[in-house]
């Protein structure tokens, strides 16, 4: 309601349910934020002075890896033979996981150049492949970009476009529909010949804790989907959150029916490998595909 030169809200919310959220307490800071001329997002605090006070006193996060990817190599080295994912074709073991990573992260940055910084679309299925693309991706230095091969072709090259992507990863059954997307592309089923004569092991390529991961683009429901960028830094803190509240160990499997190319699908396909645990693709079809 606005009334001369004030501006009044009427509130209305389930007080029993957001109660110990301090909600009421959080949405007068933001306001206060607001009003004293804050005009980026990112530079509202969500925190409340006294939360801001608490969250002071800790130590910082220790970091004994610095990238996801280490702790994944750390974990093919402790148990090499344990499976690590299964699909309704093949399962793979730690050991083979991480060397057909390496292989193709090699492929990668001998044949199409890919580095440090650059920006790499997953377009395959989510299955063993996938897997494969998605650990070799970062063993490079670069950021993988999850995209669902179902997606119409106008959304996959404003994706690439809008990334700047430097190839995409796809399957040959995915030829036709990607054929007019000016990117590179590298069809992992019918260059496995090239790939596997690359060697087993890992590229030389030093990975900071604020180094990229991956990026997620949005539905685009209110535009173009814009892409939000994940940090090292950010999903090994997720991801030591995660292990630790589900107690995830080496005996657990974690089945995938979530999309690939949602944003918290990535610590499922991820934290998994970090316990030791295994990732398995379902054998049916989940979604329909009408």
């Amino acid at each position: 309601m606005v009334d001369g030169d004030h501006l009044q809200f009427n509130l209305t919310w389930m007080e029993q349910q957001f109660q110990a959220e301090g909600f009421l307490q959080r949405l007068l800071h933001l306001s206060a934020q607001v009003l004293a001329g804050t005009e980026q997002l990112s530079a509202l605090s969500l925190q409340l002075p006294e939360e801001q006070a608490a969250l002071a006193e800790l130590p910082p996060p220790a970091y004994t890896q610095s990238s996801v990817i280490e702790v994944i190599t750390a974990q093919a080295k402790a148990t090499p033979q344990a499976i690590a994912v299964k699909d309704r074709h093949c399962q793979l073991s730690y050991a083979e996981l991480d060397e057909q990573a390496n292989r193709l992260a090699h492929y990668l940055a001998t044949e199409l150049h890919v580095q440090k910084g650059d920006n790499v679309a997953l377009c395959l299925d989510a299955n063993a492949d996938f897997m494969v693309a998605l650990l070799a991706t970062p063993k490079t230095g670069a950021c993988y970009i999850p995209v669902d091969p179902q997606y119409p072709a106008g959304r996959i090259r404003h994706i690439l476009n809008d990334a700047r992507a430097r190839c995409i990863i796809a399957a040959q059954c995915s030829a036709a529909h990607i054929a007019d997307i000016d990117t590179q592309k590298l069809f992992v089923d019918t260059e496995q010949a090239a790939i596997t004569a690359c060697p087993a092991t890992a590229p030389h390529v030093a990975i900071g804790l604020d180094d990229p991961l991956y990026t997620i683009y949005t539905s685009g429901s209110t535009g173009l989907p814009k892409g939000a960028t994940v940090s090292q830094r950010g999903e090994l803190n997720l991801l030591r959150w995660y292990k630790r509240e589900f107690a995830m160990s080496a005996d657990d499997r974690v089945l995938i029916i979530s999309a690939t190319g949602f944003d918290l699908t990535q610590k499922n396909l991820l934290g998994p490998l970090c316990a030791g645990a295994c990732v398995v693709f379902p054998e049916m079809e989940v979604y329909d595909p009408q």
